[in-house]
């Protein structure tokens, strides 16, 4: 569902939902060629990982579970492993409703931490200690139905939602402290999975 590379440029990261896995290729700088692959992390079965959103400045990367709607930080190893701290629920206490996550973001300065539930139709924010710890702060209305993919525009102090089914964008003003206020509704684009700045 995702590939990436690790800030050093040398790992290719691919989060594989079907076998909860994320695994590790090792590219050699000169040629361009996967030397080595290996498995960076073994996720909790059936958890289904989709997603993977690095921190700006420290060897962390946070890993969104569709299936069982978590999240999860991880710590980089050296070699492209990664080592699981923390594993949050996206979703409110006490709901149990269908609901599968979606998209995940972290802002420019590495204090906030975005994700999209489908089914609960939310956005999950989460603040960022020092440490690349996190804790959830807020839950706001997507604004439609079954947010697909977010688009974090700081530079415009709004998030834009893809809301599959509902067919439109909503907009999400970025308030103090990287908290969401209530979306407001913008263009209707039937079956919109995707946006680009």
């Amino acid at each position: 569902h995702w590939v990436g590379f690790s800030r050093d440029g040398r790992t290719l990261h691919a989060v594989d939902l079907g076998a909860d896995a994320v695994f590790a290729h090792r590219v050699d700088p000169a040629s361009g060629r996967v030397t080595r692959s290996d498995v960076a992390y073994r996720a909790a079965p059936g958890s289904g990982p989709r997603h993977l959103a690095w921190h700006p400045r420290l060897p962390v990367a946070y890993l969104l579970a569709e299936l069982a709607n978590t999240v999860t930080v991880l710590r980089a190893g050296a070699d492209g492993g990664f080592t699981a701290g923390t594993t949050l629920s996206t979703l409110p206490a006490g709901f149990d409703g269908p609901s599968s996550g979606a998209h995940i973001a972290v802002n420019r300065a590495g204090t906030r931490l975005y994700l999209s539930n489908r089914g609960h139709d939310s956005i999950a924010v989460f603040a960022i200690a020092r440490d690349g710890g996190l804790s959830l702060i807020q839950h706001v209305s997507c604004g439609g139905h079954w947010p697909r993919l977010f688009l974090l525009r700081e530079n415009r102090g709004e998030l834009l939602v893809a809301n599959e089914r509902s067919g439109n964008v909503a907009i999400l003003p970025i308030g103090a402290e990287g908290r969401l206020a209530e979306p407001k509704r913008g263009p209707t684009i039937p079956g919109v999975v995707f946006l680009a700045d």
